[in-house]
């Protein structure tokens, strides 16, 4: 019973019930455990359970963070998750709909819906800020979290200078800063008397997606929702600075999209240079972080000491 409650918990964030601790006790067969395994992953809350470690790595909450803390309507990127864990999307698939989901060729609205994955930091509704200041930190925010949620690496520090001993350099930083500056995110949108539920860009959740490609999103009324998304500009090309001491206006040299060398080199002739391409070098053959980062996350969830004495009883038990 013990090797039971610990895969449900793991597997499943839950005690198993009643009905299939008996059904596990009474099954003799040599195969009893991997049959109970495989039942607590076709379970819906496996997803749910596994959708609470993403939603901590992709900075989810159901409001805006700031002191106007208004409530935004994220929540259908929430359901994604737990429904992409559900069916077992590849991991490579999972994470680049949510850095370039809306770049991906006739993109639907599951893949676009994917990359709320950007947007689900803060956002100041207060009155005097300074737009291009936060805008700034918006991307700021998006660049930070890709480097620690996909690849592993803390390059913020490099947003204000160089570091004698870090193969991580400030232009390197800025370059992958520039992937994410063509967005036409706004860093502030008006009085917070008129306070939306989403920040442009945003894509529309309407009654008929729910019975189609958004079957999956749990909404009861009849409303339309608004979920804020990604989009870089068609017809335009922001450009990206080098920021001295990082400070948004005090811009120097021009840079490009492009990842650090010390990682993997991006080839400008095999990749593109916007978030598409910055996905198909995270998933690269050649990447010597990508795998890593997420077989560490998956150690950690499952394997760490959560209490050392119950620990060496499950391997013993095991």
């Amino acid at each position: 019973m013990l090797l039971l409650k610990r895969l449900s918990l793991d597997i499943t964030g839950l005690l198993p019930t009643l009905e299939v601790a008996k059904s596990y006790e009474a099954d003799n067969t040599e195969d009893a455990t991997e049959k109970i395994i495989d039942e607590l992953l076709d379970s819906p809350s496996f997803g749910e359970r596994m959708a609470v470690l993403w939603m901590d790595i992709a900075r989810y909450s159901d409001s805006y963070g700031y002191q106007d803390d208004n409530i935004r309507t994220q929540w259908p990127y929430r359901d994604w998750v737990i429904h992409a864990f559900n069916k077992n999307l590849p991991y490579d698939t999972f994470i680049t709909w949510q850095i370039a989901g809306d770049l991906l060729p006739n993109p639907n609205k599951e893949q676009i819906l994917a990359t709320a994955f950007n947007r689900n930091h803060k956002y100041t509704e207060e009155g005097g800020v300074i737009p291009e200041e936060y805008r700034v930190e918006y991307i700021l925010d998006k660049t930070n979290t890709f480097s620690k949620a996909i690849i592993g690496m803390t390059v913020e520090c490099a947003q204000c200078h160089d570091h004698k001993f870090d193969p991580i350099s400030q232009a390197n930083y800025f370059q992958m800063y520039a992937f994410f500056n063509n967005t036409p995110e706004q860093g502030y949108e008006g009085d917070v008397s008129v306070s939306k539920p989403a920040k442009h860009p945003i894509m529309w959740v309407e009654k008929e997606d729910l019975n189609g490609i958004l079957d999956f999103v749990n909404h009861q009324d009849s409303s339309k929702i608004m979920v804020s998304v990604m989009d870089d500009y068609k017809d335009t090309l922001r450009q990206t600075f080098v920021l001295d001491r990082g400070i948004y206006d005090q811009p120097t040299t021009e840079v490009f999209p492009s990842t650090p060398e010390a990682i993997l080199k991006f080839d400008e002739n095999k990749y593109a240079k916007n978030r598409l391409g910055l996905a198909e070098w995270t998933f690269s053959d050649e990447n010597p972080l990508t795998a890593r980062v997420f077989v560490n996350l998956m150690w950690q969830e499952f394997f760490r000491c959560r209490n050392c004495t119950v620990s060496r009883r499950f391997w013993h038990a095991g």
